[in-house]
């Protein structure tokens, strides 16, 4: 592959340089260039060659050059500068490559619209239907494209405390869930889930986490009373308290089971219990060797029976003096 390369309908500059046997850089006599189009048989005929120059420009230094203009419709693949030229009364030549590559191409465009996007669009005046009508004022609307994740939708939101937000348009509303939905993902640790009771405590918690985003919003800003002249107005805000109440309540229930895959409820019961050292058949640690003798100083490190007490269900080890009949 050349590392000379240029465009259909483009120009490139073409150079040589000529040097004598000891290296130096030589001015040569008679330099001619003939230029080949791709796949061309060796040995190169100058009758097949696509161009041949007899008077390339020379820049000093022994280097010559031509500015090959190739045509638009010129052959894709790698060409060939064929140099030729009488240095020290010997006809030397010199062959190297150049790649000529399209023009252009046509190439599939993508999605203009990816998801998370909220997309404003402005129609100015004088637009025409096609019912042959114009738009006489400018109109402007927006909407959002699919969010991802969205555990939640406008309408589940709406039916929590749609009272309070139904001045709020759909997009906010989605913007919120989209949000919650994302923090929903950092909260969910565990990697085995309870699949469709992790699905439900999930939904629930980010139809609450949104619902009380949207009403601290909401009351941030809400009147307690107004007074104008005689006339004295005051707001009851405990219906809105009690909601964001009730809310945070929603929050608390369901978000140790996201975390917990949904297995909230199992991580807080025991699985097994060991009993503990007051257990009166918890298993002697040691050897399990037990005496029979009173006296601490008769007792003896080994065992040679089995004995169990009446409310245990071990038995364990111990010794008895047995008497020689011999």
């Amino acid at each position: 592959m050349s590392t000379r390369s240029v465009s259909a309908g483009q120009s490139i500059y073409l150079r040589a340089k000529f040097k004598d046997d000891l290296g130096e850089n030589a001015v040569a006599s008679g330099v001619a260039l003939s230029i080949f189009e791709p796949d061309i048989d060796e040995p190169l005929e100058m009758a097949e060659a696509f161009l041949n120059i007899n008077d390339p420009t020379y820049l000093g230094e022994g280097i010559y050059e031509y500015d090959f203009s190739v045509p638009d419709g010129a052959t894709e693949g790698v060409w060939t500068d064929l140099w030729s030229g009488v240095l020290n009364s010997q006809l030397i030549s010199g062959v190297f490559n150049f790649e000529v590559q399209s023009a252009g191409e046509i190439v599939s465009l993508g999605d203009q619209l990816v998801a998370n996007d909220l997309v404003e669009v402005t129609l100015t005046s004088g637009i025409q239907a096609t019912d042959g009508t114009y738009l006489t004022n400018g109109y402007t609307f927006e909407f959002m494209t699919n969010t991802s994740p969205s555990y939640s939708e406008v309408r589940k939101v709406r039916l929590e405390v749609g009272s309070f937000i139904g001045d709020l348009p759909d997009t906010t509303i989605q913007t919120a869930i989209l949000e919650a939905s994302l923090e929903a993902d950092q909260l969910s640790f565990e990697a085995t889930q309870n699949t469709n009771f992790f699905a439900h405590a999930r939904r629930e918690w980010t139809t609450c986490k949104v619902a009380f985003t949207l009403l601290d919003n909401v009351t941030s800003h809400a009147l307690r009373s107004k007074t104008l002249a005689d006339l004295r107005v005051e707001y009851d805000t405990n219906a809105i308290v009690k909601t964001m109440m009730r809310i945070m309540d929603c929050i608390q229930k369901w978000e140790p089971q996201i975390i917990a895959g949904g297995y909230a409820k199992t991580a807080q019961q025991p699985l097994m219990v060991i009993k503990g050292e007051l257990e009166f058949d918890r298993p002697a640690a040691g050897r399990l060797w037990s005496s029979t003798d009173s006296s601490i100083s008769d007792r003896y490190p080994a065992a040679n029976e089995t004995d169990k007490e009446s409310l245990s269900r071990r038995y364990e080890k111990i010794f008895r003096h047995k008497k020689k009949f011999w």
